[in-house]
């Protein structure tokens, strides 16, 4: 495994230029940069398309580190297992809205167990409605790929910070409403609704743009 480590912010020079060839040729298996001064290997990683970045994000973000004792590192992966790859300049402008406050990692990693591999040991940040996906059976080639694959997340000693979101006009979906394969359901802790409630969605905030222009 091999992580390009760099000190401040993302920018669009030769170096970085250089550095995203390495990722997308596999000569690297991802693009950490860190503000300064800094930071070490990540204990809480934050993956996320963050199109944009916004303020549930940060808080999100705040309470890990609050329970964790650790700083986040949010994660950005330019494959997905649902959305189009992410090229060069669209990485750059989400990178961007990063500045020099926060540690971003970026990968070629769309699955968890992917992630896992990457960052043993790292507690993932997520929503309900992703740790719903990663236990479903459609997203693996088959019902025992998927059995694999938490096995192997589960031996490199990872687990989920679960945040849970409105579904709907007047649900909030928590752990308590969705059913998870047991030995997920056994890596996952739950930030509960008292504690964090945002709705707001990057999806939203971008119709919202568009109606605006």
């Amino acid at each position: 495994m091999k992580i390009l480590r760099y000190r401040g912010p993302a920018s669009r020079d030769r170096r970085l230029a250089e550095a995203w060839e390495a990722l997308l040729e596999g000569a690297a298996d991802a693009l950490h940069f860190h503000p300064e001064p800094a930071g070490g290997e990540p204990e809480i990683l934050f993956p996320g398309a963050f199109n944009p970045l916004h303020e549930g994000h940060l808080r999100m973000a705040a309470l890990a580190r609050r329970r964790r004792g650790a700083e986040p590192h949010f994660e950005l992966s330019v494959a997905n297992v649902d959305k189009a790859t992410i090229g060069r300049e669209e990485a750059f402008a989400r990178l961007a809205q990063f500045a020099a406050t926060h540690s971003v990692v970026v990968t070629r990693a769309p699955t968890f167990l992917e992630k896992s591999r990457l960052f043993p040991g790292a507690t993932f940040v997520v929503g309900i409605d992703t740790v719903v996906r990663i236990g479903e059976t459609r997203y693996y080639p088959s019902e025992a790929a998927c059995r694999e694959a938490l096995a192997a997340i589960t031996d490199a000693g990872n687990r989920f910070l679960v945040f849970g979101r409105r579904a709907g006009a007047d649900r909030f979906l928590t752990l308590g409403d969705v059913a998870l394969p047991p030995v997920l359901a056994r890596l996952c802790e739950e930030v509960p609704e008292a504690e964090f409630r945002m709705d707001v969605s990057s999806t939203a905030l971008r119709e919202a743009h568009r109606q605006i222009e």
